[in-house]
This record gives structure tokens, C-alpha cells and sequence, in this order.
């Protein structure tokens, strides 16, 4: 990095001019000397390091950008994957709801077949028990 150069001896001799003593002028000309040599770059030196600075900046700012375009992207693929996962939790519950109605139309089936075959039952026993009288009547032994 490039450096401001002081030239002590004009700087000296242009305090000595405003009224320093030489050893004033002298002393004060050293110590801005000592301070801007050790701490003040040139303004060409400045630049490059902010012109530097610039290109890390848009570096990252780029690198920012398209970490946030996969961030949306993987974001936009999660939200297709939820909408997905909600329709078919949607079927499954129809489904659930249509299985209900089919156990309850079997239940319902069961219950109808229960009480016909105790209809059929109550019959074949009055049919048992007329069969029988009639066998009788005729002189038919039953076993």
C-alpha cells in the first residue's frame, strides 16, 4: 500500500514562516511526519481497496442471490409437496368416510339376514310341527 510522503524540511520551514521557532517548527513538522507516514494510505491506495471491497461485496451478494432463488425453488417444491400430501389426505378421507357407509350398509345387510333366517326358523318349526301332525293323522311314524 502506498504511503503519504511528508518533506519535513518544507513543512519545518513553512511553520518557521508562520511564526513557529525552528525548534517548534522542527518538532511539530517530525511528529505529523511520523503520524501521517504510519497510518494515512494514498487516495490511490484507497481506492483499490474499495474498489476491491466492491468486488467481494457483489461476490457475495451474487452468491447470496442464488442461495435465496434455491431457497424459494426448495420452498416452491415443499409448498407442491404439501398441496399434494393434502389431496391425498383429502381421498383417504373420503375413502374412510365411504368405507363407513359400506360397514354400515353391511351391518345394516347382516342385521336383515339375522332376523330372516329367525323368520326362516320360526317356519321350518311350524312346518316341522305340521308335517309331523299330518304324519300322524296318517298313521306315519317320525323318527
Amino acid at each position: 500500500m502506498s504511503m503519504i510522503t511528508i518533506d519535513t524540511l518544507k513543512l519545518s520551514e513553512r511553520l518557521h514562516g508562520a511564526g513557529f521557532t525552528r525548534r517548534q517548527a522542527a518538532g511539530a513538522a517530525e511528529g505529523i511526519a511520523e503520524a501521517l507516514g504510519a497510518t494515512y494510505p494514498t487516495k490511490d491506495a484507497v481506492i483499490d481497496v474499495v474498489e476491491t471491497l466492491g468486488r467481494s461485496v457483489d461476490r457475495r451478494f451474487t452468491s447470496l442471490e442464488i442461495k435465496v432463488d434455491r431457497l424459494e425453488a426448495g420452498q416452491a417444491k415443499l409448498e407442491a409437496g404439501q398441496a399434494k400430501l393434502e389431496a391425498g389426505q383429502a381421498k383417504l378421507e373420503s375413502g374412510q368416510t365411504d368405507l363407513k357407509s359400506s360397514v354400515t350398509k353391511l351391518e345394516s345387510s347382516v342385521t336383515k339376514l339375522q332376523s330372516g333366517q329367525a323368520v326362516l326358523m320360526e317356519n321350518q318349526l311350524q312346518v316341522n310341527s305340521k308335517l309331523d301332525a299330518i304324519m300322524a293323522h296318517l298313521g306315519i311314524a317320525t323318527k
